[in-house]
């Protein structure tokens, strides 16, 4: 009965042994298939992000475009007073959608890195 006794505290021991050893293991294993799944996902959110400045950019110009014909058609109705927002318009506004296009290329490769870690 003393052996048997012995014989399951050993097996016990290298059972506690053995998880504690395999359990960073097995959470490294994860870690790593959750890290590579992230790296697969990245090309995607890269080219989801670059295709929302883009689309940003494109309603920026356009909002621009459509301000600027705004701003001339009260100078040609009777407002002369707007005729100096007919040059300032755009470039006030393209500035804005300039700076705003840079900084979002800028920060498209990190918001794309943070979506995928996420």
């Amino acid at each position: 009965m003393k052996k048997m006794t012995k014989f399951a505290a050993i097996v016990a021991a290298f059972a506690v042994i053995a998880c504690v050893a395999l359990t960073p293991a097995f959470a490294a294993k994860e870690a790593a298939k959750e890290t590579s799944e992230a790296t697969a996902d990245y090309p995607r959110s890269l080219l989801t992000e670059s295709l929302k400045t883009v689309g940003e950019t494109v309603h920026g110009t356009v909002q621009t475009v459509g301000d600027t014909v705004k701003v001339t058609s009260q100078t040609f109705t009777g407002q002369p007073e707007k005729a100096p927002e007919i040059v300032a318009t755009p470039v006030r506004e393209g500035t804005k959608t300039f700076s705003k296009a840079v900084v979002d290329t800028v920060e498209t490769p990190r918001r794309a890195g943070r979506k995928t870690s996420e």
